[in-house]
């Protein structure tokens, strides 16, 4: 049915029955000041319903950035197909999983039955965060007459929508966990806890952005698609220095912030004066300022590279996430706010130190003698100028000093532009990492890592080295 087909007055009586705007008839009429308790909108005028029906578009838009004209649109397709398969087998949760799985990951949709496929095929049409909606009982169906609800009924739909969304990590390249998830999780359900205004328009906002990162987390595409977004919210504050935890005092662990790129390494220092020994870790540290989120922070352990080198995906105790604050100028306080993990005691509170690493060496005594370990591995970065031609990038792998403080690059490795590489250009944040004995040249936003070291691996890729680039003119 056309949403042109549909008076406002509908439109109003069925915002007020699906309780989406509102959780009760009473809140909802308190809203509008209108006693809608009997006989809903009927009885206004078509003046007054456009006006009420207006408003609602923009508070939905304002507070869950939701279309609502196309949700209830959507919301009655994916009712209708729905209720074509709600009495069969298509109905149970490893089959509505694998439709689902099947919009996300086209390899996948080869792998399933035919009747799945063909389901997911059908569903093409639907919005899938309704139908899984639906399918829990979450959501009533747009035509039934649905009830009232409350913050406890909310907050067990909430929870039980998480635990189904879950396993879709589970067969994720990048997590097979779910961060993004548990984020998003702990802030709706926070914002019931604290009273806030949360209804079933909420929940659907909930889903379709979890939906949209699983998206992100399977399609390569999609994936670099967000991964420059995200590039282009990094902030680089001058955070460059040694600091300490201001919340433990007396403490021999240090904290130095290094400038890598646009991000940053953090290495843990630990000075153990009575055994001389000096222990690190080492992490890098990516900013953002997020329009609707504010400063955020990723922080991934740097032993996990060694995993992203090998495609492998990443693990849950080695990536955290959260919000961070700092102030104005040179700052001397950063606070981090954790909002999945705290693994590895990362603090909460930094304090910045007057010193640098090697004033703190002279002032505790390291020096010979002293045994020096680094628990998350040893990796070099090394320079990575490129060059771009529309078949191939040209990546430095050699260079030499000029004798007049310069250098120039005497070999090249040569990559086919290929699948996602051919959005690659001087922008693409790229670099090489050396580390036990290996070479990896990482395109970091399109995910994309090569083993350069010797020749069999660089075969493997499809990569060789030149010594010179030559550029060839075709003229008419």
């Amino acid at each position: 049915m056309a949403q042109t087909q549909l008076s406002h007055i509908e439109l109003l009586n069925d915002i007020r029955r699906l309780r989406l705007i509102r959780n009760t008839t009473y809140e909802l009429s308190r809203h509008t000041h209108m006693n809608l308790q009997n006989n809903g909108f009927n009885k206004k005028s078509d003046f007054i319903a456009r006006c009420v029906y207006n408003e609602f578009c923009c508070e939905a838009q304002e507070r869950a950035k939701i279309d609502l004209d196309g949700l209830l649109a959507d919301y009655r397709n994916a009712t209708r197909f729905w209720r074509s398969i709600c009495h069969t087998k298509l109905a149970e949760t490893d089959a509505i999983n694998e439709m689902l799985r099947c919009r996300f990951d086209p390899e996948h949709a080869g792998r399933v039955s035919p009747e799945i496929r063909k389901a997911s095929e059908r569903c093409a049409h639907c919005d899938v965060a309704l139908l899984l909606l639906l399918s829990l009982k979450i959501l009533p169906t747009y035509f039934s007459k649905a009830g009232d609800t409350g913050p406890d009924m909310l907050k067990s739909d909430l929870t039980r929508l998480r635990d189904r969304l879950i396993p879709l990590y589970e067969n994720s390249p990048i997590f097979r966990f779910a961060p993004f998830l548990q984020m998003l999780y702990r802030s709706h359900m926070q914002r019931i806890c604290d009273g806030e205004l949360y209804t079933r328009l909420d929940l659907i906002s909930f889903t379709q952005e979890v939906l949209a990162n699983l998206r992100n987390n399977y399609s390569s595409e999609a994936l670099y698609r967000a991964n420059e977004a995200s590039s282009r919210n990094k902030v680089h504050p001058a955070i460059e220095g040694l600091w300490t935890d201001a919340v433990e005092c007396g403490t021999s662990v240090y904290w130095n912030f290094e400038t890598l790129g646009e991000d940053y390494i953090l290495t843990r220092i630990h000075v153990d004066t009575t055994l001389h020994r000096v222990t690190t870790a080492r992490y890098e540290v990516l900013l953002y300022d997020d329009e609707d989120e504010g400063h955020t922070f990723t922080i991934l352990r740097q032993s996990e590279l060694e995993h992203l080198c090998h495609g492998e995906p990443i693990r849950e105790d080695a990536c955290l996430f959260g919000f961070f604050s700092f102030n104005d100028g040179r700052p001397d306080r950063l606070g981090f706010e954790f909002k999945t993990n705290r693994y590895d005691r990362i603090p909460t509170l930094f304090s910045r130190l007057p010193i640098t690493t090697d004033e703190l060496y002279r002032r505790t005594g390291v020096g010979d003698g002293w045994e020096f370990c680094c628990e998350t591995g040893d990796y070099e970065y090394l320079h990575t100028e490129c060059l771009f031609s529309s078949a191939y990038i040209y990546a430095e792998c050699e260079r030499e000093e000029d004798g007049k403080g310069g250098f120039r690059i005497v070999s090249w490795y040569r990559i086919p532009r290929e699948e996602l590489l051919q959005y690659a250009d001087a922008t693409t944040t790229r670099t090489r990492i050396r580390h036990e004995g290996r070479t990896y040249l990482c395109f970091i936003p399109l995910n994309r890592t090569f083993d350069v070291t010797d020749a069999g691996s660089r075969a493997a890729c499809g990569i060789d080295i030149v010594k010179r680039i030559d550029v060839r003119y075709r003229t008419e």
